[in-house]
């Protein structure tokens, strides 16, 4: 065999081996189409939604969904068929009352995939309740198929919004916010959101300068609160809110 049939061999092996890549690309948008709940970056399969974090008078909040795409694109928009899954059932959120209606004229439109699209970001809207203080309501959410798509991943085809206004004592706290806040409550939480300005509760906190800093600032915003207020208590008016 010469160098040039040799080479010729290998140059026909590489674009035989080339093309049967295209082709296992290419088929993998040939199934048929079906829609999921994408994973990745701050989505998972659910989360927790409170509106303690809100602004006081914060009567809604939206969420947005990222979904997507399995199989070939279409050339028209093609509705998202978006159900509640667990209607109904105790701690349900409630439509019309913990979130706005699926069916309603401010989200119903937004329930599409447009033409040519692979993924769109569809909105969930939460209301706030009185009973949101000491309760949380549960919002199970599922994609189902219909007469454009087919049923998706059966692992990625929900995700549950748990909706509440109460204080959740943060994951980090005992190990770097005690430093410079102290022991955890809800009301100092409510004091550092609305007079100190932090709400960075996800976050480790590690740099002790930070600490040191963010102290200092919730003693001086403590100092001028109580100055025209008395002291602040938790909600048992015995422990009082303090700063190391």
């Amino acid at each position: 065999m010469t160098r040039n049939t040799t080479l010729n061999t290998l140059l026909l092996a590489a674009l035989l081996a080339g093309a049967a890549c295209e082709n296992t690309v290419v088929n993998r948008y040939e199934s048929p189409a079906s829609l999921y709940f994408y994973r990745g970056g701050s989505q998972v399969d659910s989360t927790s939604y409170s509106f303690f974090f809100a602004a006081p008078s914060a009567v809604e909040d939206t969420l947005w969904l990222d979904i997507r795409l399995t199989g070939i694109p279409a050339g028209e928009a093609r509705p998202i068929s978006l159900v509640q899954l667990n209607a109904g059932e105790t701690n349900a959120a409630r439509a019309g009352t913990h979130y706005v209606g699926l069916d309603d004229p401010r989200v119903a439109p937004a329930l599409v995939l447009p033409a040519s699209a692979t993924s769109a970001v569809v909105p969930v809207i939460l209301l706030r309740t009185p009973e949101m203080d000491t309760a949380a309501f549960r919002l199970a959410l599922g994609i189902v198929p219909d007469d454009h798509f087919v049923e998706g991943i059966k692992d990625r085809a929900s995700f549950v919004i748990s909706i509440t206004a109460t204080a959740e004592k943060p994951a980090a706290w005992d190990r770097y916010y005690d430093t410079a806040f102290g022991p955890w409550g809800q009301e100092k939480m409510r004091f550092l959101i609305e007079h100190v300005g932090y709400t960075a509760f996800d976050e480790s906190l590690a740099n002790a300068d930070m600490r040191v800093f963010l102290n200092l600032k919730a003693r001086e915003k403590l100092a001028a609160y109580e100055a025209e207020h008395g002291p602040l208590y938790e909600a048992d008016n015995i422990t009082r809110v303090t700063f190391p």
